[in-house]
This record gives structure tokens, sequence and C-alpha cells, in this order.
């Protein structure tokens, strides 16, 4: 499935509890895409500010996404580009979508469709061309349904879908993924990687996981701080 995407220019919406690995797909897709040579940019909706009743609030969160001229407001030293310019040929993945401030959802929309984008304090607008990737872990239908999530702004996210199991669900993953995290941490501690041992391996498996991937990766680079073996 990740191999079809990454022959196609389409837009995707990848769902899944926390922690599956939703972004590693999406860097994935990217990175077979003939677009891998450019930037993949994170939009890590969780941090942007959630309010926007303000003209300051809004402001910031715009400029955050679109970027700014220099004097367009108080602090504003210099040109800056936004999340959205600095994916310019590239890939832009919006992280946990969902929590994209509703106010925000029918701008964001325009930008994309119109695929043109125009800085808080600019006269004109630029040209885009982005591909677009989200993830959530969060119901978006439900929450168009409820009135949460703009509909038009799903439906053009969710071109094609792909929907992560989670780590309990697929066990056989465990082994693979473990001793990649082992030999990732270990490398990044200046140590020599060791091998998971199939007693390890045997709790890992049988244990449920409720935080997903990340969780087993907190256990691992723990244990590898903790242990000499």
């Amino acid at each position: 499935r990740v191999r079809d995407l990454q022959a196609d220019d389409s837009r995707t919406l990848i769902s899944g509890e926390a922690g599956t690995g939703k972004e590693l797909v999406a860097r994935a897709i990217h990175a077979g895409s003939k677009r891998k040579d450019r930037a993949f940019v994170p939009v890590r909706c969780a941090g942007l500010p959630r309010e926007m009743e303000s003209l300051t609030q809004r402001t910031e969160v715009l400029s955050i996404l679109f970027g700014h001229t220099k004097g367009a407001f108080s602090g504003a030293d210099d040109d800056n580009p936004g999340l959205v310019q600095q994916a310019e040929g590239g890939t832009l993945f919006f992280d946990e979508v969902g929590l994209l401030p509703l106010p925000l959802q029918a701008h964001l929309l325009r930008v994309l469709t119109q695929k043109e984008v125009r800085r808080t304090g600019a006269s004109e607008a630029e040209r885009v061309d982005v591909r677009v990737l989200a993830a959530s872990s969060e119901n978006l239908q439900m929450q168009v349904e409820l009135g949460g999530f703009n509909r038009e702004l799903y439906e053009y996210l969710s071109a094609h879908q792909v929907a992560m199991p989670p780590l309990r669900d697929r066990r056989e993953d465990i082994a693979p993924l473990a001793q990649q995290i082992v030999e990732a941490a270990s490398r990044e501690l200046g140590q020599e990687p060791p091998s998971v041992s199939e007693e390890v391996l045997g709790l890992l498996q049988g244990y449920n996981f409720p935080g997903n991937i990340r969780q087993l990766r907190r256990i691992l680079e723990q244990a590898l701080r903790v242990s000499d073996g």
C-alpha cells in the first residue's frame, strides 16, 4: 500500500492510535516519491496555539503556517517563510490534523486547493507546490459529523486513506522493530548495539503496548541506558 502511494502524488490521511508509527509511514511515502529530494516538513498541530479569538492570536498562527513580511507586526524584523513555503516542492505533513483550530481549517483549505499563499503583511500571493499528507489518532469523520472538523478539508485530505493497526495486532513486527530501535539508540549513545535476546523478545511480544511503537522505543532506550548488555 505504501509503495502504491509512493508512486502517486495524491493526498493521504493516515489514521491509527497514538504511537503506531503514522509519521514513519508518511516519511516512507515521501522517501519513495518523486519529491524525495525536497523537504519533508511536519506541522505539529498539537503545538499550534489553540485560540484564535484575538488579532494577535490569529496573526501568530497564520505567521507560523504561512509566513510574514518584514514589519508586518511588532517583532517581525525580517521576511520569514511559513511551514507551507518551507515544504515547497516537497511534502507537508500535518501531524494530529484533528487538533487544528476550526477557524484555521477553512483558511488552510483555500491555500491548499488554490495552491497559493499570502504571507501576513504581503500584498500579493505566492504560488506553492506541495504534496499533503496528514495523520490523526482521532476519528475525523465523526468530528465532521459533530461539527468539530471542516467537511471539505476532511474530503480534501482523505483522497487516499491508510489505517495503522495497533502494535498488539501485529506482534510479528515487534522483533524487527526492537532490533532497529536498539541499533539506532546504541549509535546515539556511542555504544556497540547488542542483540535483543529471545527472552527479552518473548517478554515484549507478550505485552499489549497501549502506547504502541512509541512505548516500545521508550522501554528499549531506557533499558540501554541502565543496563550493560
